[in-house]
């Protein structure tokens, strides 16, 4: 296999270094942005840790398939988190783990990694199980997060209600008191 350019260690560093910067700025803006642009912000470095997903299992040299690997396990779980916590769409989410598990499949089958644990044809469907059970986990949360808000919602309303009675109503406000207590 020929070497091509980008497969030298500096580009490493590089990538490092201007996801460092990125994040830097992500912080720096984050509260002056709306959530249209704060969703922009997110999708921007999942695309990237996609790219560089494809790049390592495709292209790059071993070693640097696992630092890769180890890397964008680490940042791709925690960038489809805050951008579930927007509000953003399930299917966008879902095509980013079925990328990632059909690039590790194909992936692992290369020449280049025949000598390594990275070579198993089984890292695919293991990667689609993990990022399905991490979906399966924002979904459980994403319905609780809801039901919270609507019984936050009920007692909102049943208080202004009960604000709202007039003297004559005490009992029953009495009782209202007594249910939302517990």
């Amino acid at each position: 296999m020929s070497e091509f350019w980008f497969q030298s260690e500096g580009l490493f560093w590089i990538w490092e270094f201007c996801g460092v910067l990125y994040g830097l700025f992500s912080l720096i803006s984050w509260k002056y942005l709306s959530l249209v642009g704060r969703g922009r912000l997110i999708y921007l470095p999942v695309t990237l840790c996609l790219v560089r997903w494809q790049y390592a299992w495709f292209f790059a040299q071993p070693s640097e398939t696992f630092t890769s690997t180890i890397s964008v396990l680490l940042y791709l779980p925690l960038l489809v988190g805050v951008a579930v916590l927007l509000g953003h769409s399930k299917t966008k989410l879902s095509i980013v783990g079925v990328i990632l598990s059909l690039s590790c499949l194909v992936g692992s089958q290369r020449e280049g990694l025949a000598d390594t644990v990275l070579s198993d044809w089984r890292a695919g469907p293991a990667m689609l199980c993990a990022f399905g059970l991490l979906a399966l986990y924002f979904h459980i949360w994403q319905t609780n997060f809801r039901s919270l808000q609507d019984v936050r919602a009920r007692e909102r309303d049943l208080t202004i209600r009960l604000q709202a009675s007039t003297t004559k109503q005490l009992s029953k406000r009495m009782e209202a008191v007594y249910r939302l207590s517990g």
